[in-house]
């Protein structure tokens, strides 16, 4: 409904189960042809999948191993030649959560900030039991999501290493979750260790 809103200059009627159009037009029209790129995010392969083959300029999963990654990608390019539409005409795009750090005391900081009210329990183990941890609570959840508990942890060089392992996959961009806003001094760590040498 929205890509025919976008592409058409002609009203459209739309009867879908839970939104209805009748003689609908977008005004004011798009600057750009054909509209704004379209982003559809999910890991679903039986509905999202064919989704952005036929509609997305932009795909964007989330929690998937870089092996995970490249399969559903494989799938993807599949729809999208039966699609009639070029395998690069879809940007491939992951967000994933990020605990970086020098040492394992700046790791630690990092990590209990974001989930300090979840597991404060935890908050005097070693990073690696906190880690542990979290996984025990995310991986129900995100396996039901067609996802994996899989952040990018460590010093800044094994993150350098874990992104490299996503672009060789295919990913073309990269969106962290960063959970510590405040953390300027994480932030720019990442910047001057992580973001210029990639």
């Amino acid at each position: 409904m929205i890509y025919q809103l976008f592409h058409s200059s002609e009203p459209i009627s739309y009867e879908g189960q839970y939104y209805q159009l009748h003689e609908a037009s977008l005004l004011p029209r798009p600057m750009r042809v054909g509209g704004p790129p379209i982003l559809i995010g999910g890991n679903g392969i039986q509905r999202t999948l064919p989704l952005v083959a036929r509609y997305a300029n932009v795909w964007n999963v989330f929690h998937l191993t870089p092996d995970t990654f490249r399969k559903r990608s494989d799938i993807l390019d599949k729809l999208l030649l039966q699609a009639n539409r070029e395998t690069i005409s879809v940007k491939r795009t992951l967000m994933v959560m990020v605990f970086c750090g020098r040492n394992e005391t700046e790791l630690k900081r990092r990590a209990n900030f974001a989930y300090q009210n979840w597991v404060p329990e935890l908050r005097d183990q070693p990073f690696e039991k906190l880690t542990e941890a979290l996984a025990d609570m995310f991986t129900p959840l995100l396996t039901s999501v067609g996802a994996s508990f899989c952040p990018l942890v460590g010093t800044p060089e094994s993150v350098i290493e874990q992104v490299n392992a996503y672009a060789d996959a295919g990913v073309e961009e990269l969106m962290i979750q960063w959970w510590d806003v405040d953390d300027i001094e994480g932030l720019e760590m990442y910047s001057e260790h992580i973001l210029s040498r990639l």
